[in-house]
């Protein structure tokens, strides 16, 4: 049994090796036991769940009621003929365990409609008999057509990915998904599970006990050419953004006592030039600027030990001191040819002043210290942060990875020096954060103590922490997008738009993106009422052979969208495109802006007749799974909070709306 375990491991391994640079160990456990929701089985939303299984998800359940069609065949390359008539959402699941074994895959055939009531009726602890139970097809063991004993609820999911649900339908999903709350649940047992800062999705922990999570939804989608992405999270508190490039602060500008008496064993001056040549370019510099401020490095080392080196260290604020300290290097410098030296030039900067936190972290610090108690974790560990930079003037150090010049014993005592300091700082934090996950005056239970790799982890990201606020629940009227939001973008393009300077400006904003936008949402506001998606067939017409599909309301017929499928039938395009003007028009109303939707956008998008192109839904579901993926592994900075593709003029933006 070992040796499975072994070999599964090294297979998983080889599996995935590319991703698992990326995102690590840690990031592919929380993905191999994430656990997705996708609403609609579509072409783009099929396109989001390859993406998703092909890295390793755990398992995924697609909720659909369509029965597949021509159309469905023509689009999407997971269907074939053989599957028409049959429900769309396992022909999908089944297809896409085949690629990856390692994934499980569920498909429930029932509407998102009829799951999202479902689940409004067991949020009020209405009874449940009389909802008819849907059909449920397991894969890969290909158990088929179980009853379902109740529909699971959004809180027993990771992230929810959503495909063109009509406006009304995404509302309720928000709201569902900023409100979900295990405790009050029927069967909150089956939910209620602890949540730890690297794994959970963002959550508020609050109650006896109990996890209140606000679950993540993706909401995607395509039209012809055109494509969006719309990410909602509540409040979503990063640790580990892996920037691009980040400073590191060595701690050369305001020294620790430590490292001052590493330093002062150093004696340059009678060093031989095979010693002088390998003598870390930390020395040097801490050297060059005890120099200056008339101090031995071992001097500097007593006044750090007795707290009063920022009164005989710190250099005033002058411009030359830049130059100062090359100056001094260069004196200390025997030859040109000594590497260390040209390293120690190169990074004067960083003796010139110490590093601070960026604006960004200093604001998170300073909110979590005005916060009466944290509420999760994530807080008790930056109100934690902020006693410690008031105490030390410095964040925690970190231990010592990068490359310099310097003989091997030097460069390992110098990161002995450092990672001793870490762990000191280390200590000190953990004391800092038991006292403020204490402090609950409400006799609530505390949010829980980090685990040692949850505060290391901080710890070392802890100069790019990053909290990212969505838009609430309630801001937004049209489905998924914030009116707030909308109508200050609605009203930058309208003012660009009358300013002839401002025209590429907008262009470069991706402004232009938004009329395609508001024209998909007139659509679909369109489709709500008159019970098929503009530019489609009055009335679903199936093949021969095909069972008939009697859709129960208007909303899940604007869900899925009927297809054009008699040769040579052009529907009444006039009426829709009207029906979609006045809906435009609607919106420029709610949000009191001129949207200057030309009529040329609003006719194309209507004889995109609810298709979805495998281009558009192959991109857009790419970066749907990118952005899913960042959620669950809680890693790399997502989407805030819309990406636009414009296919005709091959332009993504992203963009607050």
């Amino acid at each position: 049994m070992r040796h499975a375990k072994v070999a599964d491991a090294q297979s998983s391994s080889e599996r995935y090796d590319r991703q698992l640079r990326i995102w690590g160990d840690g990031g592919q456990l929380r993905l191999r036991n994430a656990n997705i929701l996708i609403l609609g089985s579509g072409t783009t939303a099929t396109e989001a769940l390859r993406n998703l299984v092909l890295p390793g998800i755990g398992q995924f359940v697609v909720v659909d009621d369509s029965r597949v069609v021509l159309s469905d065949v023509n689009e999407n390359f997971f269907l074939s003929p053989e599957d028409i008539g049959d429900l769309r959402c396992r022909a999908i699941a089944k297809r896409a365990v085949e690629l990856n074994p390692a994934v499980r895959g569920e498909a429930w055939g029932l509407s998102a409609y009829e799951y999202l009531l479902h689940h409004a009726r067991l949020k009020a602890c209405a009874s449940s008999e009389s909802f008819p139970l849907p059909p449920v097809f397991s894969f890969p063991d290909g158990s088929n057509g179980l009853e379902m004993a109740r529909p699971p609820p959004i809180c027993a999911f990771d992230v929810v990915v959503s495909s063109l649900m009509s406006a009304e339908a995404e509302e309720e999903l928000l709201r569902i998904c900023s409100q979900e709350s295990p405790a009050s649940l029927p069967f909150a047992e089956e939910c209620t599970t602890e949540l730890s800062l690297s794994a959970a999705p963002p959550d508020v922990r609050e109650g006896r006990g109990h996890a209140r999570r606000q679950v993540p939804v993706v909401f995607i989608g395509s039209l012809g050419f055109f494509g969006w992405v719309r990410l909602w999270a509540g409040e979503y508190c990063l640790v580990d953004t892996k920037p691009e490039s980040s400073p590191v602060d060595l701690r050369i500008a305001n020294p620790f006592a430590q490292l001052l008496e590493f330093a002062s064993s150093f004696d340059l001056d009678s060093m031989a030039d095979s010693e002088h040549c390998h003598v870390p370019f930390i020395v040097i510099l801490i050297k060059a600027v005890c120099s200056l401020r008339g101090l031995t490095p071992r001097e500097a080392a007593t006044a750090a030990a007795e707290g009063t080196l920022d009164k005989v260290f710190t250099f005033p604020v002058e411009s030359d001191v830049r130059q100062k300290i090359k100056d001094t290097v260069l004196r200390m410098q025997r030859s040109h040819d000594e590497a260390n030296f040209e390293e120690a030039l190169a990074n004067v900067y960083r003796a010139v002043g110490p590093v601070r936190p960026s604006e960004e972290v200093v604001q998170i610090m300073m909110t979590a210290s005005s916060l009466p108690a944290p509420s999760n974790t994530f807080w008790g560990l930056c109100r934690a942060l902020h006693k410690f930079f008031m105490s030390e003037k410095a964040l925690p150090v970190r231990r010592l990875t990068m490359d310099m010049t310097a003989d091997t014993s030097s460069y390992v005592a110098l990161q002995r020096v450092y990672a001793q300091k870490a762990l000191e700082d280390e200590q000190k934090m953990r004391k800092l954060v038991d006292e403020e996950l204490r402090q609950h005056t409400d006799g609530a239970t505390p949010p829980p103590a980090p685990s040692v790799e949850e505060l290391q982890c901080f710890l070392k990201n802890a100069a790019n922490i990053k909290v990212i606020r969505y838009p609430r629940a309630s801001e937004h009227t049209f489905g998924s997008a914030s009116q707030k939001l909308l109508a200050a973008a609605a009203q930058n393009l309208s003012q660009s738009m009358q300013e002839p300077c401002a025209g590429a400006d907008a262009d470069e904003s991706g402004q232009h993106h938004i009329p395609w936008f508001i024209a998909v949402l007139a659509c679909k506001a369109a489709a709500d009422k008159r019970g098929r998606f503009p530019g489609t067939l009055p009335e679903v017409t199936y093949p021969t052979g095909e069972p008939e599909r009697k859709p129960n309301d208007a909303t899940k017929t604007a869900c899925t969208p009927a297809p054009n499928q008699l040769l040579g039938y052009d529907a009444d395009l006039a009426s829709d495109i009207a029906a979609v003007t006045e809906e435009v028009k609607a919106i420029e109303k709610i949000l009191g802006s001129k949207l200057t939707v030309a009529k040329e956008i609003i006719e194309q998008v209507v004889r995109y007749r609810g298709s979805e192109f495998p281009t558009t839904a192959a991109l857009i579901g790419a970066v749907a799974a990118q952005e899913t993926i960042k959620l669950v592994c809680r890693q790399f900075e997502p989407l805030n909070n819309t990406f636009l593709w414009n296919g005709t003029e091959r332009r993504g933006v992203t963009l607050e709306i």
